[in-house]
């Protein structure tokens, strides 16, 4: 059951972390770092975000339901 948890939240995470990708391209906000609580296990996840030679980075960090350090990235090339 926990491990099913953990499969959603991944999930979960993955979806907002891509969502809040495209806004910071779309939005031009390079470097910003942001905290929010997942809505059904008051999970903290945080975002970070930062620029390098056009490469935008957005990764979350998160303590899953079993105790684990987990990390998330995402890379994307900016349009402009």
């Amino acid at each position: 059951m926990k491990e099913q948890l953990v499969l959603q939240e991944r999930r979960t995470i993955a979806y907002k972390l891509h969502d809040k990708l495209q806004s910071n391209f779309w939005n031009d906000l390079q470097n910003e770092k942001s905290t929010f609580l997942l809505e059904n296990s008051q999970t903290e996840v945080t975002f970070d975000f930062e620029t390098e030679q056009r490469i935008l980075t957005g990764c979350a960090q998160w303590v899953n339901i079993k105790h684990r350090q987990e990390e998330y990235c995402l890379h994307g090339k900016s349009p402009r």
